[in-house]
Order: C-alpha cells, then sequence, then structure tokens
C-alpha cells in the first residue's frame, strides 16, 4: 500500500459538520412558512438542495460507503438533538420568564419532525447516493454536473412529498399540502440547478487534493456499517 492511500482525508470532517449544520437548520425552520412570489412553502425548504448537493459532493469523492455512514450517523446527532430540546421544553421555568410559548411554537414539534425527515430523507438521500454512484460507474465517472442534478432531483421530489405530508399532516388541508409540495419543489429544482455548478467545481478542486476509493459492491443503504478504527460493526 502506497504512502498516499494512507493519508487522512483533509476535508471530509468540515463536509460532514456542513451536512449536520444544514440537517438541524432545515429541522428548526420545518414549521416556518413563508412566501415566495406569492407561494406558500416551508422555510426548510430553501436549504434542502444543499443538503442534497453536499451528500452527492461527498458520495463523489468519499464514496457510497463513508455517505452512507454520514446520512444514518447526522440523523442519529439530530435525533439526540430533538430529544434534548424536549427534555429542555418540559422543565419547569421562574414565573417572570415569558418565552415558552415561543419556544414550544418553534421547537416543540422537534421530535415528530426528526422522525417524519427521517423516514424522508433514509429513503429519499437513499435514492439519491444510491443514482450518482451507479450513473458514475455507467458513464465511467464523468458528467457529475448532469448525474448530481438527475439524482438529486428525484431524491428531492420524493423527499419534498414525504416530509410535508408528515410533518404536516393534522396541521394543514391536503390542498394546502399540495399547493406547498408544488412550490417547494419548484424552489428546490432552481437552487439545484443554481448550485450544481459551484458543487461540480468543488469536486474538481476535491479530486485535485483527495483520494477517492469508490466501489459499486453492496450499494444497499441497510447494510451493516464497519468501523475500520477499531473493527467494531454497527448493524442498522
Amino acid at each position: 500500500m502506497s504512502e498516499t492511500s494512507n493519508k487522512p482525508y483533509r476535508y471530509l470532517a468540515m463536509l460532514s459538520m456542513l451536512y449536520m449544520t444544514i440537517i438541524i437548520t432545515v429541522c428548526v425552520l420545518s414549521n416556518k412558512i413563508i412566501i415566495i412570489a406569492g407561494h406558500v412553502t416551508m422555510a426548510g425548504t430553501l436549504f434542502i438542495p444543499f443538503w442534497f448537493i453536499l451528500s452527492d459532493i461527498i458520495t463523489e469523492i468519499y464514496g457510497y460507503k463513508i455517505s452512507r455512514q454520514i446520512i444514518w450517523f447526522s440523523f442519529l446527532c439530530l435525533f439526540i438533538f430533538s430529544i434534548l430540546c424536549s427534555i429542555a421544553l418540559h422543565l419547569s421555568s421562574p414565573h417572570f420568564w415569558h418565552g415558552q410559548s415561543a419556544y414550544n411554537l418553534v421547537l416543540g414539534d422537534a421530535t415528530r419532525i426528526t422522525a417524519s425527515g427521517l423516514v424522508a430523507y433514509i429513503i429519499s438521500g437513499s435514492i439519491n447516493i444510491y443514482l450518482l454512484v451507479r450513473w458514475k460507474f455507467l458513464l465511467k465517472g464523468k458528467y457529475f454536473l448532469l448525474r448530481s442534478f438527475c439524482a438529486s432531483t428525484i431524491g428531492e421530489l420524493i423527499y419534498t412529498v414525504l416530509a410535508v405530508v408528515m410533518i404536516q399532516y393534522h396541521v394543514l388541508t391536503w390542498s394546502e399540502m399540495e399547493k406547498i409540495i408544488i412550490t417547494s419543489y419548484t424552489i428546490k429544482i432552481i437552487c439545484t440547478f443554481l448550485s450544481a455548478f459551484p458543487a461540480n467545481f468543488v469536486v474538481s478542486l476535491l479530486r485535485k487534493n483527495e483520494i477517492s476509493t469508490d466501489s459499486d459492491d453492496n450499494i444497499n443503504p441497510f447494510k451493516k456499517i464497519k468501523m475500520e478504527d477499531n473493527n467494531s460493526v454497527i448493524k442498522i
């Protein structure tokens, strides 16, 4: 094994932290309803495309296995975040503090949103990186921009339908959810298209500074995750 192959990844930690930041941002903003050009949608919609794009960048450079680990472990972190928020919200507050209702509005549904987001993104995120990797081998590693855009838009469609229905069920009517789905998906497509070009540039830079070790074997989001550092296996 060459010395180069043992070189640690230089930017994976930063990309993973940025990925986690976007996940928490989307969770916190899920109940914020906004209007864009007269159309109603959720504020988290604006940031979800960057979530998928980051996943594509990580998958393209570091491989399917690492990307799959990040998907699962990031939602473990989000679940812990939601539990901590729930505990804090149920603690007693002094009589002179009047901010409880505001915190309940923003973070009161964090656990439900996390559960809904987990189902939506495990499905859509796994399909996204699966398509990206499968097309990568079919196209011999070329056309990342096209592969990323197509895979992301498919994943975002699945995520949008699942997330809106599960998060806003019993809150909005079916007609209102339909409008949000259409508006949200349209915004995601536009944002994904615009961010695909910078993402392609980032991938080009990372290819010069990182070592990509991809394989299309065992492309299964529910396969055992191996932790090579201590030879332990986490079964999900």
